[in-house]
């Protein structure tokens, strides 16, 4: 009897020692809910994370789109496209005229009417930039002149100067016609040439220039230097390669009334142009 009894007090015991060791295993199962609320709030962190990044994308995809529309209207990656694919691109249907002079330089461009370059003044100059890298001039080298009204008065003119560091490149320009009805551009004029490699070492000043110009005209009675640049332009000879040279105007009373402007080399003195200014 007495061994029964030991048995269901053992047993007992075993049973009470197990509902302590579970109830200690209930209340620490918050501790494991805890975690599992952080790992899914971190999972809910990533999860946003990965929902921000397609928008990322998606805006990269429609910049790189609108990028993709931009470069359309400028020249090719390769820089290998040429001037009538250009225009092509630009209007397929177009009769195109790309007007030339005898060395095969561009002076002019006309056929259709060109939208979506007048919009903004960045614009009008990536297409100006693209007429000059397309027909020989580096892009970089043209800038914004000045705009004037064109007649018929309800279109404009838009200049851009060939530049080369800080020295204009003489008579050497791009000139964009457009209408102010839809900004549509309907001519370009192109009087740029590539220079080549310009030495812009000024090696005589303008006064000793002045001289030169002077005595060229020291037969004619009252000669005089009518102007007095601040700077040297740019003078491309017949041969291409430019060089840095003086604009000197001398004017004269006689014999006979006369006005000329020439061009003097800034690295040697020598007179490279000399052009009447009087028209008969």
């Amino acid at each position: 009897m007495k061994s029964r009894k030991s048995i269901l007090f053992s047993l007992l015991a075993v049973a009470l020692i197990l509902s302590w060791f579970w109830s200690r295993n209930k209340q620490s199962e918050p501790i494991l809910v805890s975690e599992d609320v952080d790992n899914s709030q971190e999972e809910a962190s990533q999860s946003n994370k990965k929902a921000v990044n397609p928008v990322s994308r998606n805006t990269a995809s429609s910049n790189g789109n609108s990028q993709s529309a931009q470069g359309q209207n400028q020249i090719s990656s390769s820089g290998k496209e040429t001037l009538e694919q250009f225009l092509k691109r630009l209007d397929p249907k177009a009769d195109w005229r790309v007007d030339k002079i005898e060395t095969g330089r561009v002076i002019s461009i006309s056929g259709s009417m060109i939208k979506g370059y007048s919009e903004t003044p960045e614009k009008m100059l990536s297409f100006t930039q693209t007429i000059a890298q397309l027909t020989g001039v580096p892009a970089q080298q043209m800038v914004l002149s000045d705009q004037q009204p064109d007649s018929p008065p309800e279109s404009k003119i838009t200049k851009y100067d060939q530049m080369v560091g800080d020295y204009k490149v003489f008579s050497s320009y791009i000139k964009i016609f457009t209408r102010d009805s839809d900004g549509s551009i309907y001519f370009v004029g192109n009087e740029t040439r590539d220079v080549g490699t310009v030495d812009l070492r000024i090696q005589y000043n303008f006064q000793d220039v002045k001289e030169v110009a002077l005595q060229r005209y020291a037969n004619k009675r009252g000669a005089i230097v009518e102007n007095s640049p601040t700077k040297p332009v740019i003078y491309s000879s017949v041969s291409g390669q430019g060089e840095l040279a003086w604009e000197v105007v001398v004017f004269f009373e006689g014999p006979t009334f006369g006005r000329q402007h020439l061009l003097v080399s800034a690295a040697s003195k020598t007179i490279l142009k000399d052009v009447s200014l009087v028209e008969n």
